[in-house]
């Protein structure tokens, strides 16, 4: 299956959206890139912004397999076998702003 990161945040956004009843209240996704050694990148972590984080995803790279959770942590579901796309556009420490 193939996902792109605003694909990503979608899913967290609208997770996070319906259970607080905020439709169409954007918020950044932060995007971190954690390297096994200095040239693979082993996960990339993401987190809907808020205070706390509102939404988290962990991607392992070695597995692809992406990982989405709510704010407390629970995993709101797991997509096997995935290959985020658009992984190159973004920096080891980047945001997805609303366009």
């Amino acid at each position: 299956m193939e996902i792109t990161v605003r694909e990503i945040h979608g899913k967290l956004q609208k997770y996070y959206s319906k259970i607080n009843y905020l439709e169409g209240n954007w918020r950044t996704l932060h995007i971190h890139k954690i390297h096994d050694d200095n040239t693979h990148i082993g996960s990339i972590h993401f987190s809907l912004e808020g205070s706390p984080p509102k939404g988290y995803g962990l991607y392992i790279v070695g597995h692809r397999e992406l990982n989405l959770y709510d704010a407390w942590g629970k995993r709101l579901r797991s997509i096997t076998n995935c290959h985020i796309t658009d992984l190159e556009d973004f920096k080891d420490i980047d945001t997805l702003e609303k366009e």
